[in-house]
């Protein structure tokens, strides 16, 4: 089922337990290169061995967003032109390195109807020639039925429409210094006081732009016009460009950096301290509401919503990060909502030398 070639999938024809077509992909130098340039994340760990060695990992590994555009990719093509992703999530069990070949695969295991709504939930995994899975996901589409019913555009829950997109930060509470603090548990009390904290609202620098656009589909070796031809694009639904569904929005607002924002860029930074500096994404979820345009001025505000330690075979005290992103149009419109579950870990040799 080909979204570029509009052959629309209707709910009346699926089953469940169908399969959604995948892709493979070997990952060589060439595809780390297209992946880091496409995200923009330039975090050392998805491209330098030595320091990600250092670090405790065999090797260097694919970022969150490379995954989640090509799950992204399968679900776009599988609903068609009329179909919407209203949500879709993964969890970064295992790591996919250089020398791997990466299976995406996918298959249909509930059909149901709700609040009006054609709906199937999806189960997706990338899994490796080891025949590990690495990475499970799920998605949860809206498709059209032969009824006549087309999927419209979500609306969000109240408790987000409640925060807006203009404004200051949240008061900061009041903290420790990193000195102060001697344990784990010590990081941990002062880090949850920042559970709830809303950041400043950032406006990205430029509106949405095709070529951005065009090195995602680069990464995810998409060739759907809605996302790169404005000809046809303007005669779907749409009417015009949009962003793939999964296209990462969370580096394209701090470039050109300023004094506020040079520090977030490479790798994820938080307001308080943890006992590690060492970072990597485990989980992502991403709800969508509306259209992202070519053009669309986005802004953004992140709030933390939990902090706790969870031991990994890395460092037994790993900080668990876990935050929500707000996205907001030119309108003032949500245009979607991330949550993310991040890591801070020592090295192995920062664990050996507190023990």
């Amino acid at each position: 089922m080909s979204a570029s070639k509009n052959n629309q999938l209707y709910w009346e024809d699926v089953t469940e337990g169908d399969k959604i077509p995948g892709q493979s992909i070997f990952i060589d130098q060439t595809e780390i290169v297209i992946h880091v340039g496409a995200t923009q994340n330039y975090d050392k760990v998805h491209f330098d061995r030595e320091y990600t060695q250092a670090g405790g990992h065999a090797d260097v590994f694919m970022h969150t967003t490379w995954y989640n555009g090509n799950f992204g990719k399968m679900l776009t093509n599988y609903i068609g032109l009329d179909g919407w992703i209203k949500k879709q999530s993964q969890q970064m069990r295992k790591m996919n390195h250089p020398g791997d070949t990466t299976k995406f695969d996918g298959k249909v295991v509930r059909k149901y109807e709700e609040n009006n709504e054609f709906l199937l939930d999806i189960e997706m995994w990338a899994g490796n020639q080891r025949e590990e899975v690495t990475t499970p996901a799920r998605a949860t589409v809206a498709l059209p039925s032969k009824t006549g019913w087309r999927p419209g555009f979500p609306e969000p829950s109240a408790e987000y429409k409640n925060i807006t997109p203009g404004g200051l930060a949240s008061e900061s509470p009041n903290t420790r210094s990193r000195s102060d603090l001697k344990t784990p548990e010590d990081f941990l009390n002062e880090a949850k006081k920042w559970i709830g904290w809303e950041s400043e609202s950032t406006t990205f620098t430029y509106p949405m732009e095709y070529d951005p656009i065009r090195r995602f589909c680069h990464m995810t070796k998409d060739d759907n016009p809605l996302y790169l031809d404005p000809e046809y694009a303007k005669n779907t639904r749409f009417g015009g460009v949009i962003c793939p569904p999964s296209y990462h929005l969370a580096y394209r607002e701090f470039w050109p950096p300023s004094n506020t924002t040079a520090g977030k860029i490479g790798s994820p930074s938080f307001e308080f301290e943890t006992p590690g500096d060492h970072p990597a994404n485990l989980s992502s979820e991403e709800e969508n509401f509306k259209p992202i345009y070519v053009g669309d001025v986005i802004t953004s505000k992140k709030r933390y919503e939990d902090v706790y330690i969870k031991p990994l075979r890395v460092d037994p005290d790993t900080f668990w990060i876990t935050s929500a992103t707000i996205y907001w149009n030119q309108k003032g419109e949500i245009v979607r909502i991330t949550r993310g579950t991040l890591i801070k870990h020592r090295t192995p040799e920062e664990v050996k030398n507190k023990n």
